[in-house]
């Protein structure tokens, strides 16, 4: 997803060993400021002090080695829930959609459906709290609930046995998988370990900035870079301790795609003409505000874009995405062409590089690309867009498109 400078700035001053150097400056004012005029209260402890380094240095090494270990495996646990939960309700859907539409079950078979994308969409526009937030986890547990009692009337019908058994299977796989996920999201590092982290590393670093260092720009490199490093491992901890938030995040693009397999709604691609790098973004960036663009989708989803809709309050990954694109005033009602197709449609962007890589190669470029299980096709092509003058024309376009393909596909956006 394409950023605005002012997020990529904090994005940026948000990475670990960014914040590390940024700490590690102030080497600068101890070495030439602070130690000369202290130095001689520490000659009869140097000694001391390089021993204090060398054996406290491997304790905390191996304690802050667990710690480490630990949140990074506690991350990568509640993502692997996250998609674990999202096949189980795949499964589920696929076994739903096997039951016969004979003696009144289809009204049956369409309430367990509508459940299962009701669910889906819940969970995309909740997952990052409804750990914390009971009230979106009792929600989630009632859409279950339903389909359960559906699924329950379903066992004094005349359905398959195994069909049966394969439903009651999937559904208690889910509902087991779900309470995992927000199990594991809860779950943090404790607040004395936290503590004992900091105070450990504080402990470890103030040495130091009392050895007898020779050369200033010596102590300043070597001194600087342990700072570094020690904090940017602390900030490593905290980020990866909350995995909605930071640097490092769940990702939910399982579900997004689970939401296209069971057409709760498609995605929209729009790749980019250009390619991923720092130069051809800066470029961009650049002759946007020139009457030619190198791309016109570009210049579009970065121009100012008053909708006749007002903002609504959209909790979702979609809109979490678009965010960078959100253009405010003091009335709060500018939107962007993404947020106004959040609600029909997955919004992604994607330079022509990374979409190349991860579908196929798409001539010419730019272009809006429609993509609903295995279909992907072009919906806005590169000519059109070119003469597209304003975003609101090119909302249209889109609406007026997927209107076209819902009623093609029967498909429900």
């Amino acid at each position: 997803m394409e950023e605005s400078f002012r997020n990529k700035f904090y994005n940026t001053i948000g990475k670990p060993l960014v914040v590390g150097l940024l700490f590690s400056l102030y080497t600068f004012v101890i070495r030439f400021w602070v130690y000369p005029r202290y130095a001689h209260l520490l000659k009869s402890d140097f000694e001391l002090i390089q021993n204090f380094i060398e054996w406290f240095g491997v304790a905390y090494g191996l304690f802050i080695a667990l710690v480490l270990v630990n949140v990074w495996s506690q991350y990568d646990t509640t993502e692997r829930e996250f998609d674990r939960e999202a096949d189980a309700i795949f499964m589920l859907y696929e076994s739903a959609k096997q039951i016969q539409e004979t003696n009144g079950q289809k009204d049956l078979k369409e309430s367990i459906i509508k459940g299962i994308k009701k669910y889906v969409s819940h969970v995309i526009n909740n997952y990052s709290n409804e750990h914390q937030n009971l009230k979106a986890r009792e929600t989630g547990d009632k859409i279950l609930e339903e389909i359960r009692e559906v699924i329950g009337n379903l066992l004094h019908r005349d359905e398959r046995e195994s069909l049966m058994s394969e439903l009651v299977e999937k559904f208690h796989e889910a509902v087991d998988v779900r309470g995992d996920r927000i199990s594991h999201s809860k779950q943090s590092i404790p607040d004395p370990v936290w503590g004992i982290s900091l105070t450990s590393s504080i402990l470890w670093l103030i040495p130091f900035y009392g050895l007898d260092f020779k050369n200033d720009w010596v102590a300043i490199i070597l001194v600087g870079g342990v700072t570094a490093v020690v904090v940017a491992i602390l900030v490593i901890i905290k980020d990866l301790d909350d995995p909605f938030e930071g640097t490092w995040k769940i990702n939910i693009d399982e579900w997004e795609l689970l939401g296209e397999k069971i057409e709760l709604k498609p995605t929209l691609f729009f790749v980019y003409n250009l390619d991923n790098n720092r130069f051809s973004v800066a470029w961009a960036f650049i002759r946007r505000f020139f009457p030619n663009p190198p791309c016109a989708l570009y210049a579009l989803l970065h121009a100012k874009y008053q909708s006749s809709r007002k903002r609504r309050t959209n909790h979702s990954s979609a809109a979490r995405d678009i965010a960078p694109f959100l253009i405010g005033n003091k009335n709060n009602e500018q939107r962007t062409i993404l947020s106004d197709l959040a609600e029909v449609a997955y919004c992604k962007v994607s330079y022509r590089d990374d979409f190349k890589n991860t579908y196929e190669e798409i001539y010419p470029l730019p272009a809006v690309v429609y993509k609903l299980n295995s279909k992907v096709e072009i919906i806005i092509k590169s000519k059109d867009i070119k003469r597209i003058t304003t975003p609101a024309t090119l909302v249209k376009r889109i609406q007026k498109k997927l209107t076209f393909l819902r009623g093609r596909d029967q498909v429900q956006i």
